[in-house]
């Protein structure tokens, strides 16, 4: 097929049958989403849209019917825009060179054969395999991008999941997917932003806990801005000039040092919040104080005076001015060497606002901090950085008001600069004569800058490519210069001329300017070009169409100015080649500093997953989490104390249920064996760091080293220091919410306290160890009181009848209403009472119930005594008429049960009047009240249910405070425990022999089946919801003491 005559990627999408494409890339999708963003979920509706741009490329590819892998590439290289030709390209070339014939459906996530049959189906002819995991390479290449690039984008607006809004949002925001994929078309994703959503609030206008989140996802972003400086900057200078003359440093200075400090501040913030529990605030005094007191902020100081030194910018325009370093940058890709130029330097003065950013933190949180231990670490460190504060302001005092003069938030990745493009676009609407919202603005997401600028032309002719070609030839009275006020936009730049000014009554100020509409470019379809200045023009650059190649030229005032308008226009024209860029760095990082972790004889914790060790679901938790079918018990411990990410889900499930298949010692031993992490010797190291290093042959002694502490560096950030914080975490949250089992065991106790005293001398846990000593120290003292709760109201007073002293108590002379209340508070005492260790392997139901389920058999005794003594009260009574008043009397406190969802208090009374002795009184019933009855009939069809179907429904559509039934869950919790086995059953290997199989059986391991475990502790979940809330009612201590004693445990 002609190339002019192959149809538009639209048009493709009829040349194979979508639906049985559709949903073949589901699972793999999950997989990638997860490898890349740990610990993020993603909505189906945002994987199917990814699912939809995947399958529009294969068709793609598919409809050029290529018959060698060299049809594919050429094809890449001329659809594709750059740089993400190459980058595919080169990413499936190492694919196939690492894989093998035998196990190519290995090499790729997406799934290979299925593929490859369909695609030999439908074309008609057969594809080479390779053919085929080289179009897959280059598939799971393009979505691995995309979901990185949102993935990038949701944890800048500091959200877990992906949705199809944020997916549409990152895309929007990256020109070169917006190439790929809606080149030539107008169809491109609408999206709705909401105001508030993206204006950010200012430091101090936050709570203490918002504001440390806060500091943590900018120390996070400004970790990513140096890693841009150093991997992509300062690199693509040393491969062009080498290090010659300290010119490097002369730009730089110390980022090195820098980002050391950063990533070992944000590592103690992270392992802080990560330390406290939902409802607790994570204070940070502690961490300020640490890195002040090592004069760890002294690093800003140098970086400050270097990159403030007019040195530094003359030294990158001479470097710039090499001939090698043009021809080298040039070839990173389109617009790198101006970013070089033009963006760098405002990069480079990022890490000085930065470091002042510090400043302001600390009386905000000295303001905001509840803790005095909290706010005396910070008021110290404030103390200790007085100086340094001083000495850095005094320094900056001139940057500091250029930056209030025409400075933009220079973010990469979408949503972090907090500034409101619909606020803007709104504000056009109102301002700007010839501005139609809906068809212009409903592309953008942030406002970058604007200003005035001034338009030069040529008279009597069209603005065109020679027109600065030109300006040395021409004299000034040639050309036509005419204002401009420019908006920035991520997705547009917009040229508004000024018109007569109108007064504006509503403002303060004198006027506001009316402009009109003239020029308006889409960002992805223009690149910025710098110009020299001349003798005619000055301050000059280019906005350049790149399809039709028309233009148009700006002047700046000044060179400042004309610096920060290229800057701004360079970061949106060329972030996607650097944030790909500093990606493939990261990566390449990754690869070439392995994480060693001990080997299996070394640690047990480190044994590779397996099909014999661990079994998982086929989806993915919300949170974007793999999910555990099955595992040892070895395995569910390192999942629990994973070093990747945080299940809390995963957490509260196993520390609820795994008494049923592990006892607390060996637990406790477990966890202590996963701390004590193995710190590898030198030998070990070395020999493994051989084994997974390639071209060792070629690699020197001292490069080697080198690469050996940096391996030993990453294992003890990456994995040694987040499993011991999460085994110190796991151990808090075992404390925290089941004392009980320590409460139980004075060895188990011992044994902690032993471990916590040893673990004392290690640096990087020492506060955490002191925190868990105080919680056990408090836990020991004093009885775990009840958490006072603020009532919106006042509790209604206790309501009186007949009975004054309590001598004159009984069902009769006490209020219906009160005598109600006083039973639900009862009931609610007892439900709350109840602990996830009494429901757990149906422990009420063993020998040793008394022991293992107090709480639970005091709800039950009561339920059965209570009942009892109601129908004691009506069988007892002497005449038809005292049996008419007292049911009556049980009927209307079942109406008050009814009124505040005791449940418990329902089936109580229901049980009372279904029992034989009292269903046969028919001279009785007869003469109940009708009102009384009605209702009666409607409760009784609720309870009715055996199943308890329409008690949950209530359940779910009522507000606590309540009392549910607990026998509804103790009886599927009975189901759960005999219908579904602790250990999995899992089938024999097919290559082991049935002697094989019976001489190995007892050292086969075992898989406990946490599905299981997942479900009871789902019923155990919903159980604690409804035992948080009380009711806003007062105790009346005779009436509990009347119920409780004399006329229940009493008989």
């Amino acid at each position: 097929m002609d190339e002019n005559e192959s149809p538009s990627l639209h048009s493709k999408l009829s040349l194979l049958p979508q639906s049985s494409w559709f949903g073949l890339f589901t699972e793999a999708l999950y997989r990638i989403t997860q490898e890349v963003n740990p610990g993020f979920g993603i909505q189906r509706e945002a994987l199917d849209h990814v699912e939809s741009l995947i399958i529009r490329l294969m068709y793609d590819i598919a409809a050029k019917k290529p018959f060698t892998i060299s049809d594919v590439e050429q094809h890449i290289e001329k659809t594709f825009p750059a740089p993400l030709n190459v980058w595919a390209v080169k990413e499936a070339q190492d694919v196939l060179g690492k894989s093998s014939r035998r196990h190519r459906d290995r090499s790729a996530v997406l799934p290979f054969q299925r593929i490859h049959l369909m695609l030999r189906e439908n074309l008609g002819y057969k594809v080479d395999t390779q053919i085929t995991l080289f179009i897959v390479s280059i598939l799971e290449y393009i979505a691995t991008d995309i979901l990185k690039l949102t993935g990038n984008y949701v944890k800048n607006i500091r959200h877990s999941e992906i949705t199809l809004q944020d997916l549409k949002v990152a895309m929007r925001a990256d020109n070169v997917l917006m190439d790929l994929f809606y080149h030539d078309s107008e169809d491109i994703p609408i999206i709705s932003l909401n105001a508030d959503d993206l204006v950010s609030k200012k430091v101090g206008s936050l709570s203490y806990e918002q504001t440390v989140k806060d500091l943590v996802h900018n120390e996070a972003q400004f970790l990513r801005e140096v890693n841009m400086i150093i991997l992509v900057f300062r690199r693509a200078l040393f491969e062009a000039i080498g290090d010659r003359s300290g010119e490097l440093d002369a730009i730089f200075s110390n980022i090195s040092e820098i980002q050391e400090f950063t990533s070992k501040f944000l590592g103690f913030l992270e392992d802080t919040v990560e330390m406290c529990r939902e409802p607790e605030i994570p204070f940070v005094g502690n961490c300020f104080l640490e890195m002040a007191e090592g004069a760890e902020f002294e690093v800003y100081e140098k970086y400050v005076k270097d990159i403030l030194n007019p040195s530094c910018l003359r030294t990158l325009n001479v470097v710039l001015q090499k001939p090698t370093t043009i021809v080298y940058l040039n070839s990173q890709g389109n617009g790198f060497r101006l970013a070089v130029k033009y963006l760098l330097p405002k990069l480079l003065l990022g890490p000085v606002f930065h470091c002042l950013k510090y400043f302001e933190y600390l009386p905000v949180l000295i303001k905001l901090s509840a803790c005095e231990n909290d706010k005396y670490d910070l008021v110290q460190t404030e103390s200790l950085l007085m100086l340094l504060k001083s000495r850095l302001e005094q320094k900056c005092s001139s940057l500091l008001k250029k930056k209030m003069a025409n400075q933009f938030d220079l973010r990469f990745i979408p949503g972090g600069s907090g500034r409101s493009a619909l606020m803007k676009l709104q504000e056009l609407q109102r301002n700007v004569d010839g501005w139609d919202l809906k068809s212009v603005g409903c592309s953008c997401v942030e406002f970058i800058l604007e200003g005035k600028l001034r338009k030069c032309g040529l008279f009597g002719q069209k603005l065109g490519n020679t027109l600065l070609s030109a300006a040395a030839d021409a004299s000034r009275k040639n050309f036509k210069i005419t204002d401009r006020y420019v908006f920035l936009f991520d997705s547009m730049i917009v040229l508004c001329k000024s018109t007569l000014p109108r007064r504006n009554a509503s403002s303060s100020s004198a006027t506001v300017p009316e402009l009109r509409l003239k020029e308006l470019f889409l960002m992805r379809k223009v690149e910025a070009i710098d110009h020299d200045d001349n003798d005619e023009l000055k301050y000059a650059f280019e906005i350049r169409q790149r399809d039709s190649q028309s233009s148009i030229v700006l002047l700046a005032a000044d060179p400042d100015e004309k610096c920060t308008w290229l800057a701004a226009l360079l970061m949106l024209q060329t972030r996607s080649m650097l944030e790909r860029m500093l990606d493939s760095h990261l990566e390449a990082e990754h690869k070439r500093i392995p994480l060693l972790v001990p080997s299996p004889e070394e640690y047990r914790f480190s044994e590779p997953d397996s099909e014999d060790n661990i079994v998982l679901e086929d989806y993915t938790s919300s949170s974007g989490i793999p999910v555990v079918r099955g595992a040892t018990l070895l395995k569910l411990v390192e999942r629990l104390t994973y070093h990747m990410y945080v299940d809390p889900k995963f957490v509260r499930t196993f520390l609820t249920t795994f008494r049923s298949f592990c006892a607390p010692s060996e637990l406790l031993q477990l966890l202590i064996e996963r701390f004590d992490i193995p710190d590898p010797s030198s030998g070990t190291m070395a020999a493994a760091l051989l084994s997974e290093t390639e071209n060792k042959s070629n690699m020197e002694v001292s490069e080697f080293d080198s690469l050996l502490r940096e391996s030993l560096k990453r294992l003890r950030k990456e994995y040694i220091q987040p499993v011991r914080i999460r085994v110190l975490n796991i151990i808090r949250q075992w404390i925290d919410h089941h004392w009980y089992d320590f409460d139980q065991d004075a060895e188990l106790l011992a044994n902690l306290k032993h471990f916590l005293k040893r673990i004392e001398t290690v640096h990087t846990v020492v506060k955490w160890t002191r925190s868990l000593q105080n919680i056990i120290d408090r836990k020991m003292e004093t009885c775990e009181e009840s958490k006072g709760f603020q009532f919106a109201s006042d509790p209604p007073p206790i309501e009186m009848h007949l009975a004054v002293i309590p001598e004159e108590y009984d069902l009769m002379t006490l209020h219906p209403i009160e005598i109600a209340r006083q039973i639900t508070l009862l009931e609610f005492d007892l439900y709350r009472a109840v602990k996830p260790i009494e429901l757990v392997g149906a422990a009420w139901t063993k020998k040793d119930k008394d022991k293992r389920s107090p709480q639970l058999l005091k709800l039950i005794q009561h339920s059965t005594k209570f009942t009892y003594w109601l129908e004691k009260c009506v069988v007892e009574c002497g005449n038809l008429n005292e049996r008419v008043a007292v049911m009556n009397r049980i009927l209307e406190i079942m109406c008050i049960f009814q009124e505040l969802n005791n449940f418990t208090g329902l089936i109580e009374i229901y049980g009372v009047l279904e029992s034989s002795a009292i269903h046969r009184l028919y001279h009785t019933w007869e003469r109940l009240d009708p009102k009384l009855l009605k209702v009666f009939e409607e409760v009784k069809q609720i309870l009715s249910d055996a199943h308890h179907k329409l008690i949950r429904e209530r359940l779910r559509s009522i507000n606590p405070p309540c009392v549910p039934f607990f026998g509804m869950y103790l009886t599927n919790i009975i189901f759960l425990e005999e219908g579904n086995p602790i250990f999995l059953k899992m089938p024999l290997s097919s290559q082991s022999s049935e002697a094989d199989s019976t001489t190995h059986d007892c050292e086969k391991p075992t898989l406990i089946s946490f599905a299981k475990c997942r479900k009871i502790a789902d019923i155990i979940t919903e159980i604690q919801m409804y035992q948080n809330q009380p009711y806003c009612l007062i105790l009346e201590p005779s009436m509990r003491f009347f119920v409780l004693l004399q006329h229940i445990l009493k008989m």
